[in-house]
């Protein structure tokens, strides 16, 4: 099992990146979570800065490489 590595995030970033590993468009999000399309924009955009990532789905990655999205198998969620 891989050691998770420390987030360099915020709850709302690590959220937002749970939504984007999850499928969803930052339009989706922004609809969901009752947020501007701009705020999801700039959230993502510190996250991609925070995390060195050049796109969201590089960001996806490296949160996901970096174990800072956790699957609970007996909750069946996904949560940051």
């Amino acid at each position: 099992m891989s050691e998770t590595t420390a987030v360099p995030l915020t709850h709302r970033q690590l959220e937002l990146v749970l939504c984007l590993a999850s499928g969803m468009r930052p339009r989706d999000i922004a609809e969901d979570k009752h947020l501007s399309k701009s705020s999801v924009d700039k959230t993502l955009a510190r996250a991609r800065s925070l995390a060195g990532a050049s796109t969201n789905t590089h960001l996806v990655a490296i949160a996901i490489v970096n174990n800072w999205l956790v699957y609970d198998h007996h909750a069946g969620d996904q949560h940051p």
